[in-house]
């Protein structure tokens, strides 16, 4: 590999890290602001730049595609977008590590995969010149690569998993396989408070991955008191999800049996929803 090849990997691998944190500091912050909707263009637009972490995400993104810019100026588009894709391992290590999200073996494997062949390419390079003009590439062996790519990563991701809510509710808990309970605060008016909610009311959405559990309930599971007057909270709830991998009805018994067993008398209604989605073994 030659000088130059090395600068433009460089320069590649450096976009890969400032474009992917930029997204995601950029995804971390606009979840935390007000509904943003494109019939108000200009409220959204105020909102977004006058948060100071979402554009310091911003301008780390534009920093990045400069980054990315110059990376061509010393090295091939093959070489420079390939290191740019391996960016999804950096994104993968923002998400566990800052955000906390928990990712299951199949995901870690999709990751690997992405950087291992980051780590061929690099391979691949060694003890050659610079750019190769005189070679053009295959297009039936660039589109049998190209399906091949996409099967292995339809087969590492999995049916889609996702789940998609809007308004206000109790939280969503999400009881991963591999350990671990998320809580998903919902944004969003309540029903009823108004006639016309939808300039407030926005989606979002979650993944649900395979063995993991999703539970949602009424404010009679939470707010159960018990002796004390102490309440049943989302720690109990989420320590009762957090118990290891169960069938949907069994996780459903042990939330009623453990909310039972520590309210003195039941003062609201109390409703849960369970549900568990399927292992790749429990699958007709």
């Amino acid at each position: 590999m030659t000088g130059q090849l090395a600068l433009a990997l460089l320069l590649a691998l450096a976009s890969a890290v400032a474009l992917n944190w930029g997204f995601y500091r950029q995804h971390e912050q606009v979840s935390a602001l007000p509904p943003l909707s494109p019939r108000r263009p200009v409220r959204s637009l105020v909102l977004l730049f006058s948060d100071v972490a979402w554009l310091v995400g911003f301008l780390v993104g534009i920093l990045g595609w400069a980054l990315y810019i110059a990376a061509l100026a010393f090295g091939p588009l093959s070489l420079v977008q390939a290191a740019s894709a391996g960016g999804i391992g950096v994104l993968a290590l923002l998400v566990w590590r800052l955000g906390g999200v928990v990712l299951v073996r199949r995901e870690w494997a999709g990751v690997g995969v992405s950087i291992g062949g980051l780590l061929l390419l690099g391979l691949s390079l060694l003890g050659r010149g610079g750019h190769d003009s005189g070679s053009h590439g295959s297009w039936p062996a660039i589109a049998v690569w190209i399906a091949v790519s996409w099967i292995a990563a339809a087969g590492f991701a999995g049916p889609l998993g996702r789940f998609v809510a809007a308004g206000a509710h109790q939280p969503v808990f999400l009881a991963r396989a591999a350990g671990g309970v998320d809580v998903v605060e919902p944004v969003g008016p309540w029903c009823g408070i108004s006639e016309d909610v939808e300039r407030g009311t926005s989606e979002y959405e979650f993944h649900v991955g395979e063995g993991d559990v999703l539970c949602l309930i009424t404010d009679g599971i939470v707010e159960a008191r018990g002796a004390g007057d102490d309440l049943f909270g989302q720690e109990r709830l989420a320590d009762v999800l957090g118990r290891g991998a169960a069938p949907a009805p069994s996780v459903l018994e042990a939330i009623f049996s453990s909310v039972e067993g520590f309210a003195v008398q039941q003062e609201d209604d109390m409703t849960a929803v369970v549900l568990k989605r399927k292992e790749p073994h429990a699958r007709a």
